[in-house]
């Protein structure tokens, strides 16, 4: 067993179970490069294979080109990969507590382009991190005064600066969601915004639902006089800032 340690990068030890390939180490003029030949690695719920090249040259910053694919995996393992120097401490504890169960499958993680403290994001354009995966039989706790959505299959993409997914199907208090639409546009300023569009719904679980949101802080007594019962049909959004100094929360549907 082993463990990777970038305590400016990831916030843990990354524990290795097993690790296999060949890392080159190539001189170069003014400069070393760093290469592997195909890396496997394995770990607690996590599963990876990729190659790599790290270019080292003077006067410049390290130069990453990194393409990994994740064929398997379990969400419990993603916080080990959480970006600290991107990610605030509030970005943090909202992926913790919202992404919790489930499986991972079609991961990939791609990184090309200069890296150290300070590199990221890229906001010029001088380079490009991006993974992207799809998670099964996930829960979601987007927000802790609404249900938890349970069943998730969503495909999610992360980049240097944010992060964003459509959920294909799960169920919110009983509600099918299909098409939900998740975007963090900025970690380091977080406000998520969820979308949904011409949801097909049954009114009756859709009252009980609204009757356990937020609105019935404000609305308590009418939501409990509303009765339904019939097809309806959703619209929403909503802009939930994960951190108090960034706003207040807006729903309109």
């Amino acid at each position: 067993d082993a463990r990777l340690s970038a305590p400016l990068r990831f916030r843990e030890l990354i524990p290795i179970d097993r690790a296999e390939g060949r890392i080159l180490l190539l001189p170069e003029s003014g400069g070393l490069m760093v290469e592997s030949t195909r890396l496997e690695v394995v770990g607690p719920g996590y599963a990876a294979e990729g190659n790599l090249q790290l270019a080292f040259r003077e006067g410049q910053r390290p130069f990453l080109d990194l393409l990994v694919s994740v064929p398997a995996g379990e969400v419990r393992a993603a916080p080990y990969f959480w970006l600290i120097d991107v990610m605030p401490p509030a970005t943090v504890a909202w992926l913790d507590q919202a992404l919790s169960t489930g499986t991972v499958s079609g991961g990939r993680w791609l990184w090309r382009g200069p890296v150290g403290k300070g590199a990221l994001p890229y906001r010029g354009h001088e380079g490009r991190m991006e993974a992207v995966a799809t998670l099964a039989e996930t829960s979601l706790a987007f927000h802790p005064e609404w249900p938890v959505g349970e069943g998730l299959s969503v495909r999610l993409q992360f980049t240097d600066r944010g992060l964003s997914g459509v959920v294909d199907d799960a169920r919110l208090a009983g509600n099918p969601v299909q098409g939900l639409r998740v975007e963090l546009p900025d970690l380091k300023a977080p406000v998520l915004s969820l979308s949904l569009e011409a949801q097909a719904a049954e009114a009756k679980p859709l009252l009980a639902l609204l009757r356990q949101s937020p609105l019935r802080q404000k609305h308590a007594e009418t939501l409990e006089l509303l009765e339904g019962s019939g097809p309806a049909r959703v619209d929403v959004s909503m802009v939930l800032p994960l951190k108090r100094e960034l706003g207040r929360p807006q729903y309109a549907g």
